[in-house]
């Protein structure tokens, strides 16, 4: 077996590594951002309080962007680089849990 044998065998067996590793690099990326394009949510924010109407049954399937409904009069105004709390009413229960 010559040098340049063994050099090609071991080239060829280092791509073959370095090709199933962004296969499966890609893989686990495609899986990713399947779930995240995915998840969804049913709730009703209580502050910042939702556009018009309260409602936690929309989904992004039958309505319209944004939010589902149309602006309303209320506003909620914050100063740019305070701290707030996000809350909402989750008013089915659910076997999963959110902390941040």
């Amino acid at each position: 077996m010559s040098a340049l044998s063994i050099l090609s065998k071991n080239e060829l067996l280092g791509n073959r590594v370095t090709f199933r590793a962004i296969v499966v690099a890609s893989l686990q990326i495609l899986v990713f951002v399947q779930l995240l394009n995915s998840t969804g949510a049913h709730v009703g924010l209580t502050f910042p309080p939702a556009r018009r109407y309260d409602l936690d049954f929309l989904d992004k399937i039958r309505t319209k962007a944004p939010c589902g409904m149309p602006k309303g009069t209320l506003k909620t105004s914050l100063i740019s680089g305070s701290k707030f709390n996000v809350t909402w009413h989750l008013s089915y229960p659910h076997r999963v849990s959110f902390s941040t």
